[in-house]
This record gives C-alpha cells, sequence and structure tokens, in this order.
C-alpha cells in the first residue's frame, strides 16, 4: 500500500492512543476522524478526534489542531466541548474530549426546515454565552455555524447546546501558536462576517456577533440571507450585505425582532451591538419565560421587582415578561433563622411540660392489677370494680377522729381534745375531709393513743351512688385506708 493511500486510513478499531482505546468510528471530516474511546483504567466513555496522518505533517495544519485544543481547554463555559487530553502515539496526533450524544444544529435545520424564534433563542442565548467566555479569555471563534453547534442531550430530555472546533480561532496573545496562513481564507463564507473576507486581522468579537446573527437568521427563515453558489460571489455578496430582510421572507415575524437581527448583521462592526452580550440582552424579550428566568442573572438582566400581576411589561426596556408570565417576587421569608430558633425553643419547653404533666396524672392514676385504683398519697386505696366509674355522688355523713386533721386551718376550727369530729364529704366512695383536698389524705397521720368518740355531722341528703366509705387505722405512724 502507498504511503498515500495509507495517509487516507484511519486508525483500526481496538488501537491504543496513549491510555485510550478505540470503540467505533462516529464521524469524518476533511482533517480526520472521530472515534468514541474508552479510557482502559477508569472505563470512561470519551471522544477522541484523530489528525490524518498527512495533516499532521503539515505545520499549519498541525497547528490548527493545536489551537483547538488549547482554545477549548482554556475556557470554562457548560456550553462548551471539554477538552480532557491531547497527545500524539506514533504518526497520530490525538484530542480526548467529552463524548456527547445528540445531533448538530446543521441536521436539526435540515430535517426540521424553520424553528421558531422561541426555538432558536433556546440555542443562540446559551452559544452566545459560550462565545462571551471565550472573548473574555482572548479567543476569537471565526468559524461559528450550525455544523459547530452540537445539541447535547442532558438529563430528563433537556438539551445543552455546545460549542465545537476552535481550530481556526484567534487567539490575543502572545504564547498561543500562530497560524500562517497566504492567498487562504479561512472560515465558511456564509457565516463569515464582511471584514473577515477582507482580512483575517480585522476580524475581533464583533466579527462573532456577525455570524452569530447569521445563524439566527437560518433558523427562524428557514435560509441563508445570501445564496451565491460560486464561492467568489458568494463573498461579494457578503461584503456588499446584500440579502433580503427577515420580515420579506417571514412576514409574521415581529418587526422589532427584525431590526434587533439587522443590527447584529451591519455590514460596518461599529453600529452592531458593542459586545454579544448586548446582542443576547437585546434578544432575551422574545426567548420564552423559562429561558428568560435562565439566561437574564448570566447576562446582567435582573426581572423587575413586581409589586402587582398586571403590571405593564416593555420590549425595550427592564421589564421582560408579559403580564401573564411576569412572575411574581416573593418578599423575604419570615420569620428570620434566630426567630425560628427562639420559638422552637419556647415549643420545646412548653411540650416538656405537657409531657411532665401527663407523667405525673399517669404515676398518681393507675389501676392495679386487682381492679384497684390508686389514690393520691401513700396507703390511700380506693376498692372499686374494673373499670367502673367513680361519678360524684351526695354528700352524706361519716365519722373521722379529730387526730387524722392535719390541716392547721381545720386544726384551729375544730375544738380540741377528745370526743370532737369532723365532717368528711364523700364523693363517689371517696372520703376527703375538707380541707385536705378532694385527692384523699396527702400523709400517714399517727395513731393517737387515746381515740376520741366519733360525732356524727349531718349534711344534706341525697341518693348514693357508691357505697358509703369508711376510715379504719392499719397500725401505729401508718396511713388510714379508706374502705
Amino acid at each position: 500500500m502507498s504511503k498515500e493511500l495509507s495517509d487516507l486510513l484511519p486508525p483500526s478499531l481496538g488501537t491504543l492512543l496513549g491510555r485510550y482505546k478505540l470503540v467505533r468510528l462516529i464521524g469524518e471530516g476533511g482533517m480526520g476522524w472521530v472515534f468514541e474511546a474508552t479510557h482502559v483504567d477508569l472505563d470512561k466513555t470519551l471522544a477522541i478526534k484523530v489528525l490524518r496522518t498527512d495533516a499532521v505533517r503539515n505545520p499549519q495544519l498541525r497547528v490548527r489542531f493545536l489551537r483547538e485544543g488549547l482554545a477549548a481547554a482554556r475556557i470554562s463555559h457548560p456550553n462548551v466541548a471539554q477538552v480532557f487530553d491531547l497527545g500524539q502515539e506514533g504518526d497520530w496526533l490525538y484530542l480526548v474530549m467529552e463524548y456527547l450524544t445528540g445531533e448538530d444544529l446543521a441536521h436539526r435545520l435540515a430535517r426540521q426546515g424553520v424553528l421558531s424564534i422561541e426555538e432558536a433563542l433556546a440555542v443562540i442565548l446559551p452559544i452566545a454565552g459560550a462565545l462571551t467566555a471565550a472573548h473574555e479569555a482572548g479567543i476569537v471563534h471565526r468559524d461559528l455555524k450550525p455544523e459547530n453547534i452540537f445539541l447535547a442531550s442532558a438529563r430528563f430530555g433537556v438539551e445543552l447546546p455546545k460549542l465545537l472546533d476552535f481550530g481556526i480561532s484567534q487567539f490575543r496573545s502572545r504564547w498561543a501558536p500562530r497560524v500562517t496562513v497566504t492567498r487562504m481564507v479561512l472560515g465558511t463564507p456564509a457565516y463569515m462576517a464582511p471584514e473577515q473576507t477582507r482580512s483575517l486581522r480585522a476580524t475581533g468579537p464583533l466579527s462573532d456577533q456577525y455570524s452569530l446573527a447569521v445563524v439566527l437568521y437560518e433558523c427562524v427563515c428557514g435560509r441563508l440571507p445570501f445564496d451565491a453558489e460560486e464561492p467568489l460571489m458568494l463573498v461579494a455578496e457578503v461584503a456588499e450585505g446584500q440579502y433580503p430582510t427577515p420580515r420579506e421572507l417571514m412576514p409574521t415575524l415581529d418587526p422589532e425582532f427584525e431590526a434587533v437581527l439587522l443590527r447584529a448583521m451591519a455590514i460596518d462592526p461599529a453600529r452592531r451591538f458593542a459586545s454579544v452580550v448586548d446582542f443576547a440582552r437585546a434578544l432575551l424579550p422574545y426567548a420564552s419565560s423559562r429561558d428568560q428566568l435562565t439566561y437574564a442573572p448570566t447576562l446582567g438582566v435582573l426581572p423587575p421587582q413586581v409589586e402587582t400581576e398586571t403590571a405593564p411589561a416593555t420590549r425595550g426596556g427592564a421589564a421582560l415578561f408579559t403580564p401573564a408570565e411576569m412572575p411574581v417576587v416573593a418578599p423575604p421569608m419570615e420569620p428570620t433563622p434566630r426567630t425560628v430558633s427562639r420559638r422552637y425553643g419556647w415549643l420545646s419547653v412548653v411540650a416538656l411540660t405537657f409531657l411532665g404533666l401527663a407523667a405525673f396524672s399517669w404515676l398518681h392514676h393507675t389501676r392495679r392489677a386487682d381492679g384497684k385504683v390508686w389514690a393520691t398519697g401513700r396507703g390511700a386505696q380506693i376498692d372499686a370494680a374494673p373499670n367502673q366509674e367513680l361519678r360524684p355522688a351526695a354528700f352524706h355523713p361519716v365519722a373521722v377522729p379529730a387526730a387524722v386533721l392535719r390541716d392547721e386551718a381545720l386544726r384551729e376550727a375544730a375544738p380540741s381534745g377528745a370526743g370532737h369530729t369532723a365532717t368528711v364529704a364523700s364523693r363517689g366512695g371517696v372520703a376527703a375531709p375538707q380541707g385536705l383536698g378532694a385527692g384523699g389524705l396527702a400523709h400517714p397521720v399517727p395513731t393517737p393513743a387515746a381515740p376520741a368518740q366519733p360525732v356524727a355531722l349531718p349534711v344534706a341528703a341525697g341518693p348514693v351512688e357508691a357505697r358509703p366509705a369508711t376510715l379504719r387505722t392499719v397500725g401505729a405512724n401508718q396511713a388510714p385506708v379508706i374502705e
């Protein structure tokens, strides 16, 4: 096989280029091929762009390939295809990039024909952000066209436009490798800015703005502004700026949108927007509500502070939304974090208080296994059948020795000495001396040496719903038991 023929053949599948194994051929271009590859150590799927061996021996094409890797690696933006590695294995010079699935904008336009303004701006606005990042890094793309805009499939069915191919980009720095071109036009004439057709040195960020506007023109009109078939005639049309206006092709387009597009395509760079960012800001009001909310902060345009949902919106001012799409700005969250923490502290105190009360009530009103209910205090118990409801009953007289009365107020009110008693209220079988509380005796009372004679005091008569309760002494220094 001749050397010229072998230079045109791609590397065979399974070939190792560094730590990358070629798996599948997924694309082919004028300068080389694109393979799906796998990192043998990380088992990670990547894309590898391999330069033809005859192009490797061409200094200009070799430098152009290196510039593509350097430019993409220097730009950090989610809408720029990432470059991970650059190397050479034998005669093969390769560039390792992220693996993307989807289609480029050229295939989308060939299949769909015309895009709505909102569909087109869903692609143009993120690419404008990628170009802005490139310009801030001192890089001018100079070859912006639908083939270099890839619509990558992301999660949840979302498309993520990616800017590709910085091979003929212009570096505004001394360290970048330079391309020496003799009598050669770099770029695609149909998308080139008029100044780019005259001199490569005249290109700059405003040239990328012009090319981006041509891509937008093609998306919403379904065709390019220039349709000459001969390259020289095409370059002449671009230089003269003679093309049909967007509304001549699509009369339903908004006149204000057309004015924005024609300004970005002005022949004189001084008449264009000052930057790609300004061009994107002018386009933002015509994007979908979601894209407006997404790209307004990145473009330095904040949604207006809305006081009412019917606030008017303008196309040329700061307002970016129609009344139906206007987002209602919510007031700051109240209370503040410090107030929230204090509130939760008070709630904790209240909750612990209720838990303590519930535990106290449970401990002092627990039903025994034999069906009797413990009353408040030590040694005092009530005989009651299980599940028997203790209901208030009428008062009736019971006799209690005066020695049992420990309440000082009752002791002072009752005469001292033997033979005196006090009236005790009995409620549902529970006897409690007046002044000591309805819960029964709170503490054990010593039994007097000489028991006093009980004296019964009459009380209001009425039906008794529980059996009469009497008090008996269990022993010395022990609490009386109510039976």
